[in-house]
């Protein structure tokens, strides 16, 4: 009986040495080893018969190993390919960027000023790739125009012509000039949203309120319904470009 329990052990034994030199087997036959740097595919994905590393390097196909975006310190916009205040626009160019190749799919799965982690897709195989991110504090070329005080328009409030001479009563003359200013803040704030107001002076009968952009202080007199005259002068020229300053007069 002592004779059969040993024999039965020593079977079980055998069983499982098998199993395990049969496992050892298909751990062998399963396991891939690039033909170019040596790794396993135990230590790093395959793509095919390469690592991804090689696969990438054979195919040209370069991953940024630092991605440099620039930051307005005056307004906090920032560039990648173009400035902007929307930060899903910079993702969209990172993953542009990264899935520059036919056969890569690229997702950004985290943003942050010191790195993005990336999703690579590369035909079915999916990996992550964390990108350092170096922010440079610069100016916008719309905040540089404004430090150096530039602008390209002014928009003129005054009083009418005969209120001027005080042929309304001094309460009523006041109620005006409020009006006026209270018109004032209003252009200011809606042109502040769209473009910069270097300066703002006060003069006799009104406000010369000075604009970044032409076209805004122009688009901004739409939007308020204020008719105005317009008149144009010649204040320099750029690569042979005329370039003109307009004011815009606005009675009240």
């Amino acid at each position: 009986m002592s004779t059969t329990s040993e024999k039965r052990t020593k079977e079980e034994k055998d069983e499982k040495e098998e199993r395990r030199e049969e496992k050892k087997e298909r751990t062998i036959l399963t396991e891939q080893f690039c033909p170019i740097c040596g790794i396993s595919s135990k230590e790093k994905k395959f793509i095919k018969f390469l690592c991804i590393d090689c696969w990438i390097a054979q195919q040209k196909f370069k991953i940024p190993e630092k991605i440099i975006i620039q930051q307005c310190r005056k307004c906090g916009r920032i560039k990648l390919r173009e400035w902007t205040d929307d930060k899903s626009s910079i993702e969209n160019e990172i993953t542009r960027m990264c899935a520059s190749h036919r056969d890569v799919k690229a997702k950004v799965i985290e943003l942050t000023d010191q790195y993005v982690r990336i999703e690579l897709e590369i035909e079915g195989t999916k990996f992550e790739r964390e990108i350092p991110i170096e922010i440079k504090r610069t100016l916008c070329p719309e905040c540089t125009k404004e430090v150096r005080g530039y602008y390209e328009a002014i928009i003129q409030l005054r009083l009418k012509s005969h209120e001027r001479r005080g042929r309304k009563g001094r309460k009523e003359f006041e109620e005006i000039v409020s009006q006026l200013r209270g018109l004032k803040d209003r252009i200011q704030k809606e042109l502040e949203k769209v473009t910069f107001v270097p300066k703002v002076d006060e003069q006799p009968f009104g406000f010369d309120i000075y604009v970044g952009s032409t076209s805004e202080a122009y688009n901004v007199l739409r939007l308020l319904g204020l008719k105005y005259t317009s008149t144009k002068k010649l204040f320099t020229q750029k690569a042979g470009k005329k370039l003109y300053r307009t004011t815009f007069l606005v009675r009240i």
